[in-house]
């Protein structure tokens, strides 16, 4: 008696990512998990990284190591400059056989303090860097996290952090879970910031013998940049801002050169935040014309 031979057919439950293939979909992870791990060694040995607040944000050179690793590659699709002055750069990822497997965009903003007054070709270049981490991001952002690191791009990340970090530092120093610093005050500002300590009831009553926080040099800057060496009450609401912005609050310790500065410009918000309520009088500024060569306050784009 003939007995059938019966084959059954086991289904194929491999995945194929670019060069990553593993046997089923559970098995996907401990793959990813090596690549992660080579991928970890080559950034900390190149240092690929950027360090923003104690977070380490990996450099395009770390997305395309990454992409290259799993048989993709970036290729720039256009670049176009807007209206307004940006660069908006479009790159795709491709396989192995030039098929478009992922892609992004990006701009590189005239409005940004770091690009404002850099040369065309520079924003047009950072525009496609940008655009090249981010398409990289949004297909292995998960391997990246997987080897330690943070899934947001370097050159996405603001010169001073994320103000959400900042805030969240603030927070956890409030609640003693964090390391509060206390600046140390020169002589010329001791009495000044004592009375600012004190709790605030109706009025803010700042130290007449204290300096015009207006007449102290901004020791921030280029040699020969528009901020460095004015005096503050020189100085646009809108660098003051930023002055405040990254020496009093975001944390960071305090050179012994910044000191003056950093105690006018919180003499500055105090006496801002109490504009109605400030006893003591404040010394007009006359404006100084800018000599030929300098950059007035109106040109000024905070590209120190």
């Amino acid at each position: 008696m003939n007995e059938e031979l019966q084959v059954a057919t086991i289904p194929d439950r491999s995945v194929q990512l670019g060069a990553l293939r593993a046997e089923s979909p559970t098995n996907v992870v401990d793959v990813a998990t090596l690549v992660a791990n080579k991928l970890n060694h080559v950034i900390e040995s190149k240092k690929l990284f950027a360090n923003v607040q104690g977070k380490k944000f990996p450099t395009c050179e770390a997305w395309t190591t990454c992409a290259a690793m799993l048989g993709v590659s970036a290729k720039e699709r256009d670049v176009r400059q807007t209206e307004e002055g940006d660069y908006e750069a479009s790159v795709d990822l491709i396989d192995g056989s030039g098929a478009v497997v992922g892609g992004a965009s990006a701009i590189c903003g005239a409005d940004e303090p770091t690009w404002a007054n850099r040369p065309r070709y520079a924003r047009r270049s950072m525009a496609v860097t940008r655009a090249t981490s981010k398409a990289c991001r949004l297909k292995f952002s998960w391997i990246m996290t997987l080897a330690g690191y943070q899934p947001c791009p370097a050159e996405e990340v603001p010169d001073n952090g994320f103000i959400e970090d900042r805030q969240d530092r603030r927070e956890r120093e409030a609640n003693g879970n964090g390391h509060s610093r206390e600046i140390k005050p020169l002589s010329a500002f001791a009495n000044a910031r004592k009375v600012m300590q004190q709790p605030v009831k109706e009025a803010v009553v700042v130290d007449p013998d204290a300096p015009d926080w207006r007449n102290v040099i901004c020791a921030f800057g280029k040699k020969d940049g528009p901020l460095r060496g004015k005096p503050l009450g020189e100085l646009s609401d809108r660098n003051l801002d930023y002055l405040t912005e990254r020496f009093v609050d975001s944390g960071e310790p305090i050179a012994e050169k910044d000191e003056d500065m950093v105690n006018a410009l919180m003499i500055r918000r105090q006496q801002l935040k109490g504009t109605k309520n400030v006893t003591a009088p404040m010394a007009p500024i006359t404006p100084v014309p800018a000599p030929a060569g300098v950059v007035s306050e109106e040109q000024d784009n905070l590209d120190w």
